[in-house]
């Protein structure tokens, strides 16, 4: 009979290790530790099993830090599009960026909450909850901004005053609000996608679906758009190819839950 695959599984929550440290080092201390030479026996084991566990956590730490790296670029795309209209426009840019932490905070923190969840249940082998959390963190993320929506919408001339905005920095600023919020609906989604990815053992695909948003996703559909309709196509075209990868990575989601329960079912 073969051994089954050691899995692992990336769920951070309030562990409080701070508080078992020094008993850690007290035992440590007691056994020894300090004191062993690196040529023994014992600190040769202790490194292969260290180089075995890095070796399973990096496969999926470095595909989501180059996950993180594909929304710089995104923004840095965009701005050189943006920058092409003037000052006023990078301004306006600039005032989006410091809107959207303020206003889609929660769904920041969803990403991240939700990880322990899915990575719980995928433990368990309880896919159907995998699926109901998953749905849940898509209603959260439409519902959400929608009400977002909604009051940035009415809003929209006020939270350009309180900036100072003016001329075409206001405009661009207004129209986001107004029609560039629609964005976060399937950015929401795709947050919530990538968590799922990479605690059910597919960080690959979150790394796919950033870099796919921020190219494919961002690229065309912002320059075609600028083009036609200068920012406010802009906006427009990066909204349109938000909403074309947030649905996929909803589909893909799904598909990746129902290829691991088929999974567990033949194993059984």
């Amino acid at each position: 009979m073969t051994e089954p695959e050691k899995q692992i599984f990336l769920t951070p929550g309030p562990t409080k290790v701070h508080e078992e440290t020094l008993d850690w080092l007290i035992d440590a201390e007691e056994q020894g530790v300090f004191s062993r030479s690196h040529r023994s026996p014992w600190f040769s084991d202790l490194y292969s099993q260290v180089k075995r566990d890095l070796r399973l956590l990096l496969t999926i730490a470095v595909p989501a830090i180059v996950t993180n790296l594909a929304s710089p670029v995104a923004t840095a795309w965009m701005l050189r599009v943006f920058s092409e209209f003037g000052e006023q426009v990078v301004a306006g840019v600039a005032m989006v960026d410091r809107l959207i932490p303020v206003a889609f905070g929660l769904l920041f923190a969803m990403s991240g909450a939700v990880g322990p969840i899915i990575g719980q249940n995928f433990g368990a082998k309880n896919f159907a909850r995998i699926r109901e959390t998953l749905t849940s963190c898509f209603q959260v993320a439409v519902i959400y901004t929608g009400a977002v929506w909604i009051l940035l919408a009415v809003f929209a001339p006020q939270i350009a005053r309180a900036f100072g905005a003016s001329g075409d920095a206001a405009d661009f600023l207004i129209f986001f609000c107004r029609y560039g919020t629609a964005a976060w609906m399937f950015l929401g989604c795709l947050f919530a996608a990538n968590a799922a990815f990479n605690n059910l053992g597919f960080p690959l695909l979150a790394t796919a679906f950033n870099w796919g948003r921020a190219t494919l996703g961002t690229i065309p559909f912002v320059s075609i758009g600028a083009a036609w309709g200068g920012p406010q196509g802009g906006i427009i075209g990066m909204t349109l190819g938000a909403f074309l990868v947030g649905v996929a990575s909803i589909f893909v989601a799904y598909m990746a839950v129902r290829r691991l329960e088929i999974a567990a079912k033949s194993a059984a």
